[in-house]
């Protein structure tokens, strides 16, 4: 499965994201069978493989998962099926979020 950040340049809360959240879950090994981590940047439309070996755009990917802010994390399959509802924003409590992140991977099917 994947967790995948949408993200751009210039956006700070996902720096936070990244810097609190996700950099210590992948630190922690705990995850590492479970899920790989990735980011998909809609600054500007790059190109980008999708789950199918398609062309597509990182704006075009993103948008068929609805992440259109920044940051939003979506938790898909390999075949990019969504296996959890996405997560916008980065709220001001950012200890139950990463909680909340962390039960959101654990659970995944």
């Amino acid at each position: 499965h994947w967790v995948v950040m949408v993200t751009q340049e210039g956006c700070s809360f996902c720096v936070r994201l990244e810097e609190e959240i996700l950099q210590p879950l992948r630190e922690s090994g705990e995850f590492t069978e479970k899920v790989r981590f990735t980011f998909v940047d809609i600054g500007f439309p790059m190109p980008l493989n999708d789950f199918d070996g398609s062309p597509t755009t990182t704006t075009r990917f993103a948008g068929r998962y609805k992440g259109f802010g920044t940051p939003t994390l979506l938790f898909l399959s390999h075949a990019g099926k969504v296996l959890a509802p996405a997560k916008f924003g980065v709220p001001d409590i950012i200890d139950f979020y990463a909680y909340e992140i962390e039960e959101t991977i654990r659970n995944l099917p």
